[in-house]
């Protein structure tokens, strides 16, 4: 199963993410030619999980230069695990992309129930993020909400969490 993690800048989309590679040990997989994590493998319960989580901020999917290059590390890991794991702000993006991995494999998507509010205060609460702004925190929430529904018109699997019940969940679905 290919699990979207979902939802706006400062919504936990990360931390949740990190807090399951961090919980399991996964160990990182680096590529030739790239300096930082292609991903981490959790072998145990066979998860690939996309991107670096070796820092607090640009992590997941948004640590590779291209959408491309995203969905090139979901089509050469899922063949190889029961889960792949993505997260990022970039890959929010491409929902249509998203929707046509359901031709080869089975979809969740986790999205993340934030409000605006708790949206700028997660982006205000890091170090280097301060530049991001309300409105954009804000427009990415209502696109965020558009999303779920195309996702669920879509058929995918979509399964909604506050921040604090995201990681159960997430530990549920790659069971």
């Amino acid at each position: 199963m290919i699990v979207s993690v979902r939802g706006p800048c400062g919504g936990g989309k990360s931390t949740t993410v990190r807090s399951y590679v961090r919980e399991v040990g996964a160990s990182p997989v680096f590529v030739p030619g790239r300096r930082i994590p292609y991903g981490y493998v959790d072998g145990k319960n066979s998860v690939f999980v996309v991107g670096r989580y070796d820092r607090d901020t640009m992590g997941g999917a948004d640590s590779f230069q291209s959408l491309h290059e995203v969905f090139l590390a979901i089509d050469t890991y899922a063949p190889h695990y029961r889960h792949v794991v993505f997260e990022g702000k970039t890959q929010n993006n491409d929902i249509d992309r998203f929707v046509a991995l359901g031709k080869r494999y089975e979809l969740a998507a986790l999205s993340l129930d934030v409000t605006a509010e708790q949206a700028v205060a997660g982006v205000r609460g890091r170090a280097t993020a301060n530049q991001i702004s309300s409105g954009l925190i804000e427009r990415t929430c209502r696109k965020c909400a558009q999303d779920d529904v195309e996702l669920r018109v879509a058929g995918v699997a979509l399964h909604r969490a506050k921040r604090e019940d995201a990681l159960p969940l997430l530990r549920r679905l790659l069971r």
